[in-house]
């Protein structure tokens, strides 16, 4: 397995602002840690003033649904990524990090179940298991 991606992700979502800490836990799963900030601008100054660097900006619309299959609770999102098009991401929540090679198990299965493609690029995800 690599080793664990760190990112930090600020999203604007219609004057909500999200600060979130990401640790990637192999291809297809990652604990997440969010807080509400009250304001993108002086949140991105912070990260500049604690010497992390902008990346880059996605620019996306994106549309979440809430779906349960087979007894399973899933995330569904679809975005619209400029440039890039249109991406699909299936997500089940998990308690224990030992619960995310079943929760993949079901995710591979709703998606063979729809027909779609597994993104195969490791740094764009087709599904995602998440820790809380």
């Amino acid at each position: 397995m690599k080793e664990p991606r760190e990112f930090i992700r600020v999203r604007d979502k219609k004057g909500k602002v999200e600060l979130g800490y990401h640790v990637t836990l192999g291809i297809d799963a990652a604990k997440e840690y969010e807080i509400i900030c009250d304001d993108a601008e002086t949140t991105h100054k912070i990260l500049e003033l604690l010497g992390c660097k902008r990346l880059g900006v996605i620019d996306k619309k994106r549309k979440t649904y809430k779906l349960k299959w087979k007894g399973t609770d899933y995330t569904v999102t679809v975005d619209d990524v400029k440039k890039l098009g249109l991406h699909v991401e299936f997500e089940i929540m998990v308690k224990k990090e030992s619960e995310i090679s079943g929760a993949k198990k079901k995710i591979m299965a709703i998606i063979d179940e729809f027909g779609l493609e597994e993104e195969s690029n490791a740094e764009r995800f087709a599904h995602i298991a998440t820790v809380k």
